[in-house]
């Protein structure tokens, strides 16, 4: 594992140090609304869950499974080309090759760590530190060179260059994956409806959850933003993906212990209940600046440990127990495509809410979350 585990941190810390700075370079250096911002950054993100269908599905069905992985790297040093001329066309050519990147590599990436491991939930949270840890050392860096916004546009060459050479690691990483599973599924055919109808059967309420889990979530730069509105200090706001990663870390192998002892619902209603309490904080910010901006990165980081640890894993115990694990590569995809879809409306909800009051996007998001809690205690009785 330690080969997936090195790609993982790669390239968390090559897309984490983008992710910093992309939204005031698209809002300030180019002078992009934020509403477009919101577009660029739900359309994009859609194509990633809607890939991890394909990619989930093709993981399932092919013996070599290196070579997606292979792939998925490639798409990620192509996307960095495109930031040796910024401008909004460019930046949005670069967003849509991350995350193909993402979307190629995250359902391959949790398929083959749950065929190959013993102790998942450990393994799980493992993998997330990883990412995490990447996360956190990139903005954090980025923060410490680049004082004021303004500066990034003159750092941005050299900045682009060493994420490509950090990538170009990942890339030799990756030819020394080995499955050691043995689980393929000999069914030809990419896409099969049959496939589909048993996962959806198997996981109905399950998926449920997940796509209203994600339908009140909007992406991290909608965070900073709000939180330089609020005139938090810069190096705070540049930090924000270091700050909740710091979380997620820590948070993680709670998480995977949780997993590990079987207490799945536990573990996912923790994550639901994260997700409401840094709306209700990020309300708060304007009476005690520091307290809750703190309160809202914390929980942040403690929904989206949960989310990326409980919701894979539900599904594979789901899939396991009704004697279908070889078709968990497809679940997950079906998984990423729903969630994606819903993301998507979600996000572009908030782009358009936050062209009035940036504030009101966590009315919404708070709404949706305390929905998605309610549904989840009532149809799903055991994980």
């Amino acid at each position: 594992m330690i080969h997936l585990y090195t790609i993982n941190f790669i390239l968390a810390v090559a897309s984490a140090i983008i992710m910093s700075i992309a939204p005031f370079l698209i809002t300030e250096g180019l002078g992009i609304s934020i509403t477009i911002f919101a577009f660029m950054e739900a359309s994009t993100e859609l194509i990633a869950m809607g890939l991890r269908f394909f990619s989930g599905t093709f993981f399932d069905k092919i013996k070599e499974k290196r070579k997606i992985f292979i792939v998925s790297i490639l798409f990620a040093l192509i996307g960095k080309l495109f930031f040796f001329y910024p401008n909004s066309l460019s930046i949005f050519f670069s967003k849509v090759c991350d995350r193909i990147s993402n979307g190629l590599f995250g359902a391959p990436r949790d398929a083959f760590l749950a065929n190959n491991t013993v102790n998942k939930g450990k393994s799980a949270a493992i993998l997330t530190s990883c990412r995490s840890l990447g996360c956190i050392i990139s903005p954090l860096l980025i923060a410490y060179i680049i004082v004021d916004t303004s500066e990034i546009v003159a750092n941005l060459n050299w900045i682009i260059i060493s994420v490509i050479l950090i990538l170009i690691l990942a890339l030799i990483s990756s030819f020394y994956l080995k499955d050691t599973s043995g689980i393929v599924n000999k069914n030809k055919k990419i896409f099969n409806l049959n496939e589909c109808k048993d996962i959806w059967l198997t996981n109905k309420h399950l998926l449920i959850t997940f796509s209203l889990f994600f339908l009140a979530r909007f992406s991290d730069g909608m965070i900073a933003l709000n939180m330089k509105q609020a005139g938090i200090p810069a190096w705070i706001y540049l930090s924000t993906i270091a700050i909740f990663n710091s979380v997620m870390i820590f948070a993680s192998f709670g998480f995977g212990k949780l997993v590990d002892k079987k207490h799945l619902n536990l573990a996912i209603n923790l994550t639901i209940i994260s997700l409401i309490l840094f709306n209700i904080a990020s309300l708060l910010i304007s009476t005690s600046m520091f307290l809750f901006t703190f309160i809202s990165l914390f929980c942040w980081g403690i929904q989206r440990i949960g989310a990326q640890t409980t919701f894979v894993l539900a599904m594979n115990k789901n899939l396991e127990n009704n004697s279908k694990l070889y078709l968990y590569g497809s679940a997950l995809g079906i998984e990423a495509v729903l969630s994606g879809v819903t993301n998507f409306i979600g996000s572009m909800i908030a782009g358009y809410i936050a062209y009035y009051n940036i504030n009101y996007i966590f009315v919404y998001s708070l709404t949706i979350s305390v929905i998605t809690w309610m549904y989840f205690n009532k149809k799903v009785r055991d994980v």
